[in-house]
């Protein structure tokens, strides 16, 4: 049998930017949402007999309009950087030429 070591740390909230970077053809974008992260409603991930363990989470309050972001999501997987960095990596953006959306 072996040893599975499983993460139920807890995670920080406050203020926080999600950023995906994404092409299409020879053209970079960047797609970024600023926002609040929360203590998560209690939950249960699927596959577990109860009592699951309560893996990390985070209840994001997003600053735009979900529809807004969901509009644009590129992918499932986005970076997670604590604190409100939106204009920083506008100003990034605009330095490299990257689309800034």
């Amino acid at each position: 049998m072996g040893f599975y070591s499983l993460n139920t740390s807890r995670v920080k909230t406050g203020p926080l930017t999600l950023a995906r970077l994404g092409y299409r053809g020879d053209a970079y974008f960047l797609h970024v949402v600023t926002g609040k992260a929360e203590k998560p409603r209690k939950w249960e991930e699927l596959g577990w007999r109860p009592p699951a363990p309560q893996f990390p989470g985070l209840e994001v309050i997003l600053d735009c309009p979900v529809e807004q972001f969901a509009d644009k999501v590129l992918a499932q997987h986005y970076i997670l950087i604590y604190g409100d960095y939106g204009q920083q990596l506008k100003d990034f953006c605009n330095i490299l030429g990257i689309n800034y959306i």
